[in-house]
């Protein structure tokens, strides 16, 4: 099976710097196949005969014996990561909208509370859609986007520390990545 990984906070302003090619050779090391990453920021693809739940816990493992700093993460199985892209609704490819960011959930958020915390905020020019892996949430005017709950609010929830965002390229490149494995 495929599926995505993607790392919380590294490479971000000096700090929790990882090579790509490293983290990919430690991958390799735990038998997973077919490593791809995507830019410089903990994006990658792997195939493992690994269940999801295996495969957690010995990246977590992995980081602690070579990183001396926690790093959270998402995995994603190749089924679920197709399936919300196949459930975007039509605004997520409207070209009009001035940002675009994917909200992973990873193993140590609560999810439901996520969700509610999210939908009881007021709402500026932005869009919001929930998927079985994520937040998608439209922003649609960049004059406007010190106003948004995204950027005044998120930062200062909880959960904040516990989810793993991409911008919607990345979203996209990511699944690019994966349907080119299935060719």
């Amino acid at each position: 099976m495929k599926y995505v990984l993607l790392l919380r906070g590294i490479n971000v302003g000096g700090k929790n710097k990882i090579k790509m090619e490293d983290f990919k050779y430690h991958l390799t090391e735990l038998g997973l196949t077919h490593v791809v990453s995507y830019i410089n920021s903990g994006n990658f693809v792997f195939e493992s005969k690994q269940k999801i739940e295996c495969l957690h816990a010995n990246i977590a493992q992995m980081i602690k014996e070579y990183y001396d700093f926690e790093i959270i993460f998402a995995i994603i199985n190749e089924k679920d990561y197709l399936e919300a892209a196949q459930e975007l609704p039509v605004w997520w490819n409207n070209n009009s909208l001035a940002r675009r960011d994917v909200l992973f959930y990873t193993k140590q958020v609560d999810i439901n509370a996520m969700v509610e915390s999210i939908q009881e905020m007021k709402l500026h020019k932005e869009i919001i859609h929930f998927s079985k892996i994520a937040v998608f949430w439209g922003k649609t005017v960049e004059e406007e986007y010190l106003r948004t709950s995204y950027h005044k609010n998120l930062a200062s929830k909880k959960y904040y520390k516990q989810i793993t965002i991409r911008n919607g390229n990345t979203f996209e490149q990511l699944l690019k990545i994966l349907m080119d494995q299935n060719k």
